[in-house]
């Protein structure tokens, strides 16, 4: 039995960040620094695709290059700021003060400077995710999840779940209808370090829907054949 080890203990760890990098060898770099992390990440290689993922996904932090084709950063934030308020950090070579502060009266709420550490990138990150998280209660039907207390109830009654089933159940719940492959489940519980074999996620899976059930949850797991897994509400419960 793999050891009751979580890798997902702050909601942070489930965070979705969106890079927006046109810089092929900053973008892989970038990307696997992060889920190393233990974010999940989102990419778009110009500024039209990027607009298009931030306005239409489910995005906790925007990483943006300045400097990118078809919608330049400066352009992509404004149209953003129309209807979203989404955390932005800037990419700039531009070393200018006045395009630094050009990109915050934008509506950025911060910048680094090309080259950068992605170090330094990650603790920009923690530290404006630290201010805008407030969600780590989860109502969903008769399904209450409180991460703090990291307790789950259904009808108001105790669910009693593991560390594991808690953490892929809160992941799941923070994402309703997103369907999860098994490394993104595997990369985001049992952390990107896991040498095991991925049929570990169908066993506590399975154990998790059968708890789900006994006690007549309205949110079900849903199995997407040869993909994953997703959670759902049950309309009629």
């Amino acid at each position: 039995m793999i050891a009751e080890k979580t890798k997902l203990n702050k909601l942070s760890k489930a965070k979705r960040i969106l890079l927006i990098e046109d810089d092929p060898d900053i973008s892989l770099i970038v990307e696997t620094y992060l889920k190393q992390a233990k974010y999940i990440v989102e990419t778009a290689n110009n500024g039209i695709d990027g607009l298009n993922k931030a306005l239409s996904d489910d995005i906790d932090l925007i990483v943006l290059d300045l400097m990118l084709p078809k919608l330049d950063g400066s352009s992509l934030i404004k149209e953003l700021r129309k209807t979203h308020d989404t955390a932005v950090i800037m990419l700039t070579a531009k070393r200018e003060e006045i395009d630094r502060i050009n990109g915050l009266e934008l509506g950025a709420d911060d910048y680094l400077t090309k080259p950068f550490s992605p170090r330094e990138l990650l603790a920009r990150i923690k530290a404006i995710l630290r201010r805008t998280t407030v969600n780590e209660e989860i109502d969903l039907g008769n399904l209450k999840l409180n991460l703090n207390s990291r307790t789950a109830k259904i009808n108001d009654k105790a669910l009693e779940l593991t560390t594991l089933e808690f953490d892929l159940l809160f992941l799941l719940a923070t994402n309703i209808n997103k369907v999860y492959q098994r490394n993104e489940l595997l990369d985001n519980v049992w952390g990107l370090d896991y040498l095991g074999v991925d049929r570990v996620v169908d066993v506590h899976i399975y154990n998790l829907r059968q708890k789900l059930k006994a006690s007549n949850c309205s949110a079900v797991i849903k199995t997407i054949r040869k993909i994953g897994y997703k959670l759902e509400l049950d309309n009629e419960k």
